[in-house]
């Protein structure tokens, strides 16, 4: 009777993620789909009615195809109170522990795409532990599940924003798309972003190959702000973009042709002074000042004394939320180098009225903007 009981809670004791179950990921970069660290939570538990009211903490394991553990991390310590139950609904208020990479090659690799895994062969042992409350380094382990999975790109590089034919109201737009992903850890992708107009009646993909470049900038990113000192964009006109990977110096493939229109509601605020677009952050936070922004866009500005290039460490909170967060550097990643670094950072579907606090981390120092969009 007690082995019957056993073996009923061990059949109902299960962690599903439900992507990999088909042990195949076929990612289609036309539907911008990628796989990034923060989708390993997205995993549901269900347990047994005598199971549910206690405390649990989840540990991850991330292994390579040959069996080299890449990293591991795991979440603090949340209360079940239902089943199922699904843990990517409270990631954002309950978090996890730093992520502990146990290489520091695929460190370097997972950071410089924004958190995205590569494409390539994985393993993933996931451990439930049945803990206490505000406890998430000791407990006993309930589940231990392993999975393989396979993630495979496209061979094709991908434009994320601006969106193809889109009009902007800013003359000062950030180009986004996605990185060129391989299994290799060593695979370290130079793109180079070309712009040109577009002439009345011709074909984008012409205009891309034949007009004189009216923009042109190398980066190892996978976005690019506009800069000040670039020739401005101009209202009413038409501009095709387009994007190319190199490898030491050796071309390797092109991005599809997009075009973008500057709106000529931006022309009242050409005269003005540039940086006059730009909020700077502060050193302490100050609840009581707040800035109105009214764009779509949070322009911000930051500059980087040391001679550094890297993915800049930012989070943007719900300020009226309990400081929720809502969008970071490992998910929407912006490039850091020496010198002023120019940013337009995305609030479409931000609520109007709301609090938001940016929060950018140098080294050791941390920076603060309080906003509230109109």
């Amino acid at each position: 009777m007690v082995k019957k009981r056993v073996f009923t809670i061990l059949l109902l004791l299960f962690i599903r993620w439900d992507v990999i179950f088909s042990q195949t990921i076929n990612i289609n970069y036309e539907q911008y789909g990628t796989i990034t660290l923060s989708d390993l939570w997205n995993i549901e538990i269900e347990l047994p009615d005598n199971m549910l009211n206690q405390y649990y903490f989840i540990s991850i394991e991330l292994f390579d195809n040959n069996n080299n553990q890449i990293l591991r991390t795991k979440s603090n310590a949340f209360l079940v109170t239902f089943s199922p139950f699904m843990y990517s609904d409270i990631l954002s208020k309950n978090g996890h522990s730093d992520v502990n990479f146990l290489s520091a090659e695929w460190k370097r690799k997972i950071e410089k795409t924004g958190s995205i895994l590569p494409s390539g062969i994985y393993m993933v042992n996931y451990y439930l532990y049945k803990t206490v409350e505000n406890c998430n380094w000791n407990g006993a382990i309930i589940v231990n599940q392993l999975f393989m999975f396979e993630i495979k790109y496209e061979n094709f590089l991908c434009l994320i924003y601006p969106p193809d034919k889109d009009t902007l109201f800013n003359i000062y737009p950030n180009f986004k798309w996605l990185p060129l992903n391989t299994s290799s850890i060593d695979n370290i992708y130079e793109y180079r972003i070309n712009i040109v107009e577009v002439l009345k009646e011709q074909v984008p993909e012409y205009a891309i190959l034949y007009n004189l470049l009216y923009f042109y900038e190398k980066t190892t990113q996978t976005d690019l702000t506009y800069p000040l000192y670039a020739k401005k964009l101009e209202s009413d006109k038409t501009y095709a973009w387009q994007v190319n990977v190199y490898k030491d110096n050796r071309f390797l493939l092109s991005s599809e042709v997009w075009t973008f229109t500057i709106s000529n509601q931006q022309e009242n605020n050409e005269n003005l002074n540039e940086n006059m677009f730009y909020l700077t952050l502060y050193d302490e936070p100050n609840q009581n000042k707040w800035t109105e922004v009214e764009d779509n866009y949070l322009y911000f500005v930051l500059d980087a004394e040391k001679n550094i290039d890297k993915n800049l460490e930012y989070y943007l909170y719900d300020g009226n939320h309990n400081r929720r967060l809502i969008i970071s550097g490992k998910k929407t990643p912006l490039s850091y180098s020496h010198g002023k670094n120019f940013y337009a950072l995305s609030i479409s579907k931000f609520s109007a009225k709301n609090k938001y606090i940016l929060e950018v981390k140098d080294n050791n120092s941390t920076m603060y903007l309080n906003f509230i969009k109109k």
